[in-house]
């Protein structure tokens, strides 16, 4: 039971890191689209990861999962 418990982890954990990354790829492909300059870039990746961390927070408070 343990065993299936840490590969479910593990197996989570990577395929939200991989999100995270595509996420990351698609924000900087659209920001280069649109021509920002490099502290627009910086800020505009700070408050992306901020709201993606928050709407996280908020789908554990409403399911109840941790």
């Amino acid at each position: 039971m343990i065993k299936v418990t840490l590969e479910n982890f593990y197996s989570n954990l990577i395929a939200q890191h991989e999100e995270q990354e595509m996420r990351q790829k698609k924000l900087e492909k659209v920001m280069e689209e649109e021509g920002l300059k490099a502290a627009e870039k910086r800020l505009r990746s700070t408050c992306s990861e901020g709201n993606k961390v928050s709407s996280f927070e908020e789908s554990k408070t409403w399911t109840g999962r941790f």
